[in-house]
Protein backbone atom coordinates (compact mmCIF):
# COMPACT_ATOMS: atom_id res chain seq x y z
CA UNK A 1 0.00 0.00 0.00
CA UNK A 2 1.01 3.81 -1.02
CA UNK A 3 2.09 5.90 2.07
CA UNK A 4 -1.27 8.44 2.65
CA UNK A 5 0.88 11.17 2.16
CA UNK A 6 0.37 13.31 -0.25
CA UNK A 7 1.94 17.00 -1.31
CA UNK A 8 0.13 19.74 -1.90
CA UNK A 9 2.45 21.51 -4.41
CA UNK A 10 2.40 24.98 -3.43
CA UNK A 11 5.68 26.31 -4.83
CA UNK A 12 4.34 29.64 -5.50
CA UNK A 13 4.04 29.78 -1.41
CA UNK A 14 7.76 29.16 -0.69
CA UNK A 15 10.47 31.39 -0.62
CA UNK A 16 13.96 29.78 -2.09
CA UNK A 17 17.15 31.60 -1.53
CA UNK A 18 20.90 30.64 -1.75
CA UNK A 19 22.21 32.77 1.16
CA UNK A 20 23.07 32.24 4.26
CA UNK A 21 21.14 34.25 6.78
CA UNK A 22 21.97 35.05 10.35
CA UNK A 23 20.18 31.83 12.48
CA UNK A 24 18.23 32.73 15.79
CA UNK A 25 17.37 29.46 17.77
CA UNK A 26 17.17 26.38 15.49
CA UNK A 27 13.75 25.05 16.90
CA UNK A 28 14.57 21.46 15.41
CA UNK A 29 16.59 18.52 17.05
CA UNK A 30 19.69 17.40 15.14
CA UNK A 31 18.84 19.37 12.31
CA UNK A 32 22.05 19.14 11.35
CA UNK A 33 21.87 15.19 11.04
CA UNK A 34 25.11 14.71 12.95
CA UNK A 35 25.42 11.85 15.98
CA UNK A 36 24.31 13.40 18.95
CA UNK A 37 26.41 13.64 22.02
CA UNK A 38 29.58 10.91 22.57
CA UNK A 39 29.55 8.49 19.33
CA UNK A 40 30.67 5.70 21.44
CA UNK A 41 28.51 5.87 24.65
CA UNK A 42 31.00 5.68 27.46
CA UNK A 43 33.95 6.82 25.88
CA UNK A 44 35.12 10.31 23.98
CA UNK A 45 35.95 9.59 20.49
CA UNK A 46 38.33 12.42 18.65
CA UNK A 47 38.79 12.41 14.85
CA UNK A 48 40.39 14.67 13.02
CA UNK A 49 43.67 15.40 10.38
CA UNK A 50 46.97 16.08 11.66
CA UNK A 51 48.06 19.73 11.48
CA UNK A 52 45.04 21.59 10.30
CA UNK A 53 42.86 19.93 12.84
CA UNK A 54 40.32 19.35 10.36
CA UNK A 55 37.65 16.64 11.40
CA UNK A 56 37.17 13.48 9.29
CA UNK A 57 35.43 10.42 9.83
CA UNK A 58 38.42 8.60 10.63
CA UNK A 59 36.39 6.26 12.41
CA UNK A 60 32.96 4.23 13.43
CA UNK A 61 31.04 1.39 14.97
CA UNK A 62 30.10 -1.03 12.57
CA UNK A 63 28.16 -4.34 12.55
CA UNK A 64 29.06 -5.33 9.30
CA UNK A 65 32.88 -6.75 10.45
CA UNK A 66 33.52 -9.66 12.30
CA UNK A 67 34.04 -8.41 16.37
CA UNK A 68 35.19 -10.06 19.44
CA UNK A 69 33.13 -13.03 20.81
CA UNK A 70 30.13 -12.09 18.85
CA UNK A 71 29.73 -8.68 20.29
CA UNK A 72 27.11 -6.28 18.04
CA UNK A 73 29.85 -3.88 17.54
CA UNK A 74 33.27 -2.64 16.75
CA UNK A 75 35.28 0.05 15.77
CA UNK A 76 36.57 0.39 12.41
CA UNK A 77 39.53 2.49 11.96
CA UNK A 78 39.55 4.35 8.32
CA UNK A 79 42.92 5.06 8.11
CA UNK A 80 42.59 6.19 4.26
CA UNK A 81 40.28 9.58 5.23
CA UNK A 82 42.80 11.40 4.19
CA UNK A 83 43.05 11.11 0.79
CA UNK A 84 45.48 9.37 -1.31
CA UNK A 85 47.57 12.57 -2.90
CA UNK A 86 49.61 14.97 -0.91
CA UNK A 87 49.01 17.70 0.61
CA UNK A 88 47.13 19.33 3.58
CA UNK A 89 45.12 16.59 5.85
CA UNK A 90 46.61 13.13 4.82
CA UNK A 91 47.36 12.28 8.10
CA UNK A 92 44.34 11.62 10.27
CA UNK A 93 43.74 10.35 13.80
CA UNK A 94 41.56 7.84 15.80
CA UNK A 95 41.52 8.81 19.69
CA UNK A 96 39.15 6.83 22.11
CA UNK A 97 39.54 7.95 25.89
CA UNK A 98 37.70 7.09 29.26
CA UNK A 99 38.94 8.66 32.58
CA UNK A 100 37.44 6.65 35.72
CA UNK A 101 38.32 7.48 39.84
CA UNK A 102 41.71 6.16 40.83
CA UNK A 103 43.28 5.28 43.89
CA UNK A 104 47.00 5.92 44.55
CA UNK A 105 49.09 2.53 44.73
CA UNK A 106 46.66 0.55 42.96
CA UNK A 107 47.95 -1.43 39.18
CA UNK A 108 45.75 -1.23 37.05
CA UNK A 109 45.37 -3.52 33.77
CA UNK A 110 44.03 -2.26 30.60
CA UNK A 111 43.27 -4.85 27.99
CA UNK A 112 41.67 -4.52 24.32
CA UNK A 113 41.50 -6.71 20.90
CA UNK A 114 43.01 -5.51 18.10
CA UNK A 115 42.83 -6.04 14.13
CA UNK A 116 45.16 -4.88 11.31
CA UNK A 117 44.48 -5.82 7.91
CA UNK A 118 47.18 -6.61 5.77
CA UNK A 119 47.53 -2.62 4.32
CA UNK A 120 46.83 -0.37 7.05
CA UNK A 121 49.49 2.04 7.59
CA UNK A 122 50.05 0.77 11.33
CA UNK A 123 51.52 -1.95 10.18
CA UNK A 124 55.75 -1.52 10.82
CA UNK A 125 56.69 -1.60 7.32
CA UNK A 126 53.01 -1.11 5.23
CA UNK A 127 54.44 1.67 3.35
CA UNK A 128 57.89 0.33 2.38
CA UNK A 129 56.75 -2.66 0.26
CA UNK A 130 56.45 -0.10 -2.87
CA UNK A 131 52.54 -0.70 -3.51
CA UNK A 132 51.49 1.81 -5.61
CA UNK A 133 49.17 3.77 -4.13
CA UNK A 134 49.31 5.91 -1.04
CA UNK A 135 51.04 9.20 -1.20
CA UNK A 136 54.32 8.07 1.36
CA UNK A 137 54.57 5.28 -0.25
CA UNK A 138 58.39 4.01 0.03
CA UNK A 139 58.94 5.81 3.12
CA UNK A 140 58.11 4.33 6.93
CA UNK A 141 54.94 4.08 8.13
CA UNK A 142 54.19 7.79 10.52
CA UNK A 143 51.10 5.77 12.13
CA UNK A 144 51.13 4.88 15.54
CA UNK A 145 48.93 2.59 17.33
CA UNK A 146 48.83 2.36 20.79
CA UNK A 147 47.17 1.36 24.26
CA UNK A 148 47.48 3.74 26.85
CA UNK A 149 47.29 3.72 30.43
CA UNK A 150 47.55 6.93 32.08
CA UNK A 151 47.46 8.58 35.85
CA UNK A 152 46.07 12.21 36.14
CA UNK A 153 45.94 14.18 39.42
CA UNK A 154 42.48 16.27 40.81
CA UNK A 155 43.25 18.78 37.56
CA UNK A 156 43.18 16.31 34.98
CA UNK A 157 47.26 16.51 34.91
CA UNK A 158 48.97 13.91 33.53
CA UNK A 159 51.20 12.20 36.39
CA UNK A 160 54.54 11.00 35.32
CA UNK A 161 54.84 9.00 31.85
CA UNK A 162 51.90 6.94 30.34
CA UNK A 163 52.37 3.59 30.06
CA UNK A 164 52.23 2.21 26.60
CA UNK A 165 52.47 -0.15 24.02
CA UNK A 166 52.80 0.66 20.06
CA UNK A 167 50.53 -2.15 18.48
CA UNK A 168 52.69 -1.35 14.79
CA UNK A 169 55.41 -3.83 16.54
CA UNK A 170 53.54 -6.56 17.99
CA UNK A 171 50.04 -7.08 16.14
CA UNK A 172 49.89 -9.82 12.99
CA UNK A 173 48.74 -7.71 9.58
CA UNK A 174 46.54 -10.74 8.97
CA UNK A 175 42.96 -9.91 9.54
CA UNK A 176 42.65 -11.46 13.24
CA UNK A 177 42.43 -9.85 16.61
CA UNK A 178 44.78 -10.04 18.90
CA UNK A 179 44.46 -9.48 22.47
CA UNK A 180 47.23 -7.03 24.17
CA UNK A 181 47.36 -5.12 27.75
CA UNK A 182 49.35 -2.16 29.59
CA UNK A 183 49.53 -2.68 33.41
CA UNK A 184 50.59 0.07 35.47
CA UNK A 185 50.59 1.31 39.10
CA UNK A 186 49.00 4.56 40.13
CA UNK A 187 51.51 7.03 41.91
CA UNK A 188 50.80 9.07 44.37
CA UNK A 189 48.21 11.85 43.91
CA UNK A 190 46.44 9.68 41.39
CA UNK A 191 42.76 11.04 41.32
CA UNK A 192 41.72 9.54 38.03
CA UNK A 193 42.94 6.91 35.60
CA UNK A 194 42.49 7.13 31.90
CA UNK A 195 42.55 4.91 29.39
CA UNK A 196 43.39 5.17 25.49
CA UNK A 197 43.30 3.67 22.44
CA UNK A 198 44.97 5.21 19.26
CA UNK A 199 46.12 5.50 16.16
CA UNK A 200 47.79 8.48 15.28
CA UNK A 201 48.80 9.89 12.04
CA UNK A 202 47.17 7.10 9.69
CA UNK A 203 47.53 7.78 5.79
CA UNK A 204 46.07 5.97 2.89
CA UNK A 205 48.43 3.37 1.92
CA UNK A 206 47.19 0.58 -0.60
CA UNK A 207 43.78 -1.00 -1.42
CA UNK A 208 42.58 -3.39 -0.55
CA UNK A 209 42.35 -3.90 3.26
CA UNK A 210 43.76 -0.98 4.80
CA UNK A 211 41.42 -0.90 7.86
CA UNK A 212 42.46 -1.70 11.38
CA UNK A 213 39.54 -2.29 14.38
CA UNK A 214 39.14 -2.08 17.91
CA UNK A 215 36.92 -4.36 20.19
CA UNK A 216 36.11 -5.18 23.57
CA UNK A 217 38.03 -3.60 26.13
CA UNK A 218 38.77 -3.49 29.59
CA UNK A 219 40.14 -1.82 33.13
CA UNK A 220 40.44 -3.29 36.34
CA UNK A 221 42.50 -2.85 39.58
CA UNK A 222 44.65 -5.53 41.47
CA UNK A 223 42.92 -5.74 44.65
CA UNK A 224 39.53 -6.53 42.94
CA UNK A 225 40.04 -7.98 39.27
CA UNK A 226 36.63 -9.57 39.10
CA UNK A 227 35.25 -5.76 38.60
CA UNK A 228 34.93 -3.90 35.50
CA UNK A 229 35.69 -0.04 35.70
CA UNK A 230 35.32 0.84 32.47
CA UNK A 231 31.19 1.96 31.05
CA UNK A 232 30.40 -0.04 27.67
CA UNK A 233 34.21 -2.04 27.85
CA UNK A 234 33.03 -4.22 24.78
CA UNK A 235 31.66 -0.81 22.78
CA UNK A 236 28.01 -2.63 22.28
CA UNK A 237 26.09 0.00 24.11
CA UNK A 238 24.17 1.12 20.74
CA UNK A 239 24.81 4.50 19.83
CA UNK A 240 23.00 7.47 19.50
CA UNK A 241 22.07 8.42 15.55
CA UNK A 242 21.20 11.63 13.77
CA UNK A 243 17.71 10.50 13.41
CA UNK A 244 16.60 9.81 17.31
CA UNK A 245 14.01 13.09 17.15
CA UNK A 246 13.00 12.62 13.70
CA UNK A 247 10.26 9.99 12.48
CA UNK A 248 11.06 8.18 9.44
CA UNK A 249 8.43 7.10 7.01
CA UNK A 250 9.12 4.44 4.44
CA UNK A 251 6.97 2.63 1.76
CA UNK A 252 9.28 0.08 -0.83
CA UNK A 253 6.60 -2.03 -2.39
CA UNK A 254 8.60 -4.45 -3.56
CA UNK A 255 10.70 -5.01 0.03
CA UNK A 256 8.08 -4.21 2.59
CA UNK A 257 11.03 -4.76 4.83
CA UNK A 258 13.33 -2.53 3.17
CA UNK A 259 14.63 0.44 6.22
CA UNK A 260 17.48 2.19 3.32
CA UNK A 261 15.28 4.38 1.15
CA UNK A 262 16.14 7.07 3.55
CA UNK A 263 18.67 7.23 6.01
CA UNK A 264 21.56 8.96 7.95
CA UNK A 265 25.06 8.02 5.94
CA UNK A 266 28.51 8.97 7.58
CA UNK A 267 29.95 8.88 3.81
CA UNK A 268 31.72 12.31 3.08
CA UNK A 269 29.51 12.80 0.13
CA UNK A 270 26.26 12.16 1.88
CA UNK A 271 27.41 15.50 4.51
CA UNK A 272 27.37 19.51 3.84
CA UNK A 273 27.83 20.22 7.69
CA UNK A 274 31.34 22.16 7.57
CA UNK A 275 33.59 20.03 10.28
CA UNK A 276 30.57 17.42 10.56
CA UNK A 277 30.05 14.13 9.05
CA UNK A 278 26.55 12.45 8.34
CA UNK A 279 23.94 13.71 6.02
CA UNK A 280 20.05 12.24 4.81
CA UNK A 281 20.79 9.88 2.14
CA UNK A 282 17.83 9.29 -0.28
CA UNK A 283 17.99 5.88 -2.26
CA UNK A 284 15.84 6.20 -5.22
CA UNK A 285 17.71 3.76 -7.09
CA UNK A 286 15.94 0.80 -4.94
CA UNK A 287 12.07 1.58 -6.87
CA UNK A 288 11.17 0.29 -10.18
CA UNK A 289 8.57 1.58 -12.29
CA UNK A 290 5.37 0.29 -10.88
CA UNK A 291 7.29 -0.38 -6.97
CA UNK A 292 8.25 3.07 -6.72
CA UNK A 293 9.89 4.05 -3.26
CA UNK A 294 8.74 7.04 -1.30
CA UNK A 295 11.17 8.20 1.98
CA UNK A 296 10.01 10.98 3.98
CA UNK A 297 11.55 12.17 7.78
CA UNK A 298 9.28 14.78 9.52
CA UNK A 299 9.85 16.23 13.05
CA UNK A 300 7.08 18.22 15.39
CA UNK A 301 8.05 20.83 17.60
CA UNK A 302 5.77 23.48 19.81
CA UNK A 303 4.67 26.69 17.63
CA UNK A 304 3.00 29.92 19.07
CA UNK A 305 -0.27 31.19 16.45
CA UNK A 306 0.93 33.79 14.35
CA UNK A 307 4.64 33.22 14.65
CA UNK A 308 6.64 33.67 11.56
CA UNK A 309 8.28 30.66 10.63
CA UNK A 310 11.66 29.84 8.80
CA UNK A 311 12.73 26.41 7.44
CA UNK A 312 15.89 26.14 5.66
CA UNK A 313 17.67 23.25 4.34
CA UNK A 314 20.35 22.28 1.95
CA UNK A 315 20.20 19.24 -0.61
CA UNK A 316 22.56 18.03 -3.78
CA UNK A 317 20.95 16.00 -6.26
CA UNK A 318 23.44 13.43 -8.32
CA UNK A 319 23.65 13.26 -11.79
CA UNK A 320 21.12 10.25 -12.52
CA UNK A 321 18.91 11.23 -9.60
CA UNK A 322 15.33 10.40 -10.50
CA UNK A 323 14.32 13.90 -9.18
CA UNK A 324 14.81 15.80 -12.82
CA UNK A 325 12.18 16.84 -14.50
CA UNK A 326 12.23 14.06 -16.68
CA UNK A 327 10.81 11.62 -14.49
CA UNK A 328 7.74 11.57 -11.80
CA UNK A 329 10.03 11.52 -8.97
CA UNK A 330 8.86 14.43 -6.06
CA UNK A 331 11.37 15.94 -3.66
CA UNK A 332 10.41 18.14 -1.91
CA UNK A 333 10.39 19.99 2.05
CA UNK A 334 7.28 21.00 4.12
CA UNK A 335 6.05 23.34 6.73
CA UNK A 336 2.66 22.46 8.62
CA UNK A 337 1.14 24.32 10.75
CA UNK A 338 -0.71 21.91 13.74
CA UNK A 339 -3.66 22.02 15.85
CA UNK A 340 -3.41 20.79 19.82
CA UNK A 341 -4.73 17.23 17.95
CA UNK A 342 -1.31 17.40 15.80
CA UNK A 343 -4.05 17.72 12.76
CA UNK A 344 -3.30 20.08 9.76
CA UNK A 345 -4.57 23.38 10.06
CA UNK A 346 -5.15 24.64 6.02
CA UNK A 347 -2.54 23.75 3.70
CA UNK A 348 0.95 23.33 4.44
CA UNK A 349 3.37 25.01 2.77
CA UNK A 350 5.60 23.24 0.52
CA UNK A 351 8.59 23.68 -1.81
CA UNK A 352 9.13 21.08 -4.70
CA UNK A 353 12.61 21.06 -5.34
CA UNK A 354 12.52 20.06 -8.85
CA UNK A 355 11.93 23.92 -9.22
CA UNK A 356 15.05 24.85 -7.49
CA UNK A 357 17.25 22.20 -7.84
CA UNK A 358 19.92 20.69 -10.57
CA UNK A 359 21.45 17.16 -10.87
CA UNK A 360 25.06 18.77 -10.83
CA UNK A 361 26.41 17.80 -7.45
CA UNK A 362 25.92 20.82 -6.34
CA UNK A 363 25.23 21.37 -2.24
CA UNK A 364 21.68 24.53 -2.65
CA UNK A 365 20.38 25.75 0.48
CA UNK A 366 16.38 26.01 -0.26
CA UNK A 367 13.83 28.07 1.98
CA UNK A 368 10.71 28.53 2.80
CA UNK A 369 8.18 30.43 5.15
CA UNK A 370 5.02 30.88 6.74
CA UNK A 371 2.52 32.20 9.82
CA UNK A 372 1.25 29.91 12.21
CA UNK A 373 -2.64 30.54 11.85
CA UNK A 374 -4.73 30.70 14.70
CA UNK A 375 -4.70 27.40 16.32
CA UNK A 376 -1.28 26.50 15.80
CA UNK A 377 0.07 24.46 18.82
CA UNK A 378 3.02 22.53 16.75
CA UNK A 379 4.87 22.93 13.51
CA UNK A 380 5.82 20.01 11.94
CA UNK A 381 8.77 19.80 9.72
CA UNK A 382 9.25 17.46 6.65
CA UNK A 383 11.55 16.65 3.81
CA UNK A 384 11.73 13.38 1.25
CA UNK A 385 11.52 11.68 -1.55
CA UNK A 386 7.89 10.18 -3.74
CA UNK A 387 7.91 7.64 -5.89
CA UNK A 388 11.57 7.35 -6.50
CA UNK A 389 12.64 4.99 -8.98
CA UNK A 390 16.19 3.68 -10.93
CA UNK A 391 16.98 6.17 -13.74
CA UNK A 392 19.26 4.24 -15.37
CA UNK A 393 22.13 6.02 -15.25
CA UNK A 394 24.51 6.02 -12.34
CA UNK A 395 25.25 8.06 -10.02
CA UNK A 396 21.44 8.28 -8.85
CA UNK A 397 21.25 9.49 -4.90
CA UNK A 398 19.95 12.54 -3.78
CA UNK A 399 21.01 14.12 -0.43
CA UNK A 400 19.53 16.46 2.43
CA UNK A 401 21.96 18.38 5.27
CA UNK A 402 21.91 20.87 7.74
CA UNK A 403 18.34 21.65 8.05
CA UNK A 404 17.40 24.86 10.71
CA UNK A 405 13.78 25.91 11.40
CA UNK A 406 13.40 29.52 13.26
CA UNK A 407 10.87 31.70 14.98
Amino acid sequence: MRIPYRIAWLATAAIALTVNPTHAENLLLSGDFEPPGDEVAGWTLEQYASGSGTILNTAELVTWYDTVNSSPYALWLRAFEGGSAPGPDNLTNAILSQTVPGTPGETYTFSGYAKFEMNYSGTADALEIGLIGGPLVGNPSPTQTVLELAFLDAGGGVLGTPWMIDLGLIQNPDGSYEQHEVVGQAPAGTSSVRVTAAARDMVYNTDPKQSAFWDTFSLTGASNPGIELLTNPTLDDPPPTPLDAWTITIDDPANPGNDEVIRANSESFANHTPGGTTGIWLSSFLGEIGTEVDGIISQIVPGVEGGNYMLSGWSRWEPGYSGGLAFSTQTFMELAFLDGSEAVIGDPVTLDLRTEQMNDNMWRQHMLNGVAPTGTVHIRVSAGMMDGLHSGTDPQSAFFDDFVLEL
